[in-house]
């Protein structure tokens, strides 16, 4: 199959991974990952290394030669495809509904601008374990978080919290 309709099919399922991350929707999200992973790397195994028509080596616009595109494109696609091995790990997990379950004060209460457009995203620890919350709660300062009391459910391998409680 031409090159074109496996990045176009990439490109289909990167919605799905943008709206599973934007809509928090945990399925749609490992489905989108794992699909644009792999069309990339399809794309990468359908690009040429020569054009039979013309008799030569394809070259790019700025006259990187073919083999450094293709590598660098199956590297995408494989990067894809390894990072979401430990979403499917979770799966199970989320069909069940066996989520890990964390509860205290958080010790640390990291902010950082959002990777998701627009606002912050807001990371806490509690007893060692890492998470990134949302929906984001309310608060005047991040800090007061620490006095909140969280019980957090969350997938055991990549960490996606399901929901959260504060009282």
């Amino acid at each position: 199959m031409h090159s074109g309709i496996f990045f176009g099919l990439a490109l289909f399922f990167g919605i799905f991974l943008l709206a599973g991350t934007g809509a928090h929707m945990f399925m749609l999200y490992v489905i989108g990952l794992t699909a644009m992973g792999g069309f990339i790397f399809l794309t990468g195994l359908a690009i040429p290394r020569r054009w039979d028509w013309l008799n030569q080596s394809f070259q790019t616009r700025k006259n990187v030669p073919t083999f450094v595109v293709k590598g660098l494109v199956l590297l995408a696609g494989a990067g894809m495809l390894i990072s979401s091995i430990n979403y499917w790990k979770d799966v199970p997990y989320y069909w069940n509904q066996e989520y890990s379950t964390v509860s205290g004060k958080p010790s640390l209460v990291d902010v950082y601008s959002s990777s998701k457009g627009g606002g912050e995203d807001i990371v806490i620890t509690i007893k060692g374990t890492r998470l990134d919350i949302y929906p984001y709660p309310a608060y005047d300062d991040p800090q007061d978080l620490k006095k909140r009391y969280f019980t957090v459910r969350y997938l055991p391998h990549t960490k996606w919290v399901i929901d959260y409680e504060l009282d």
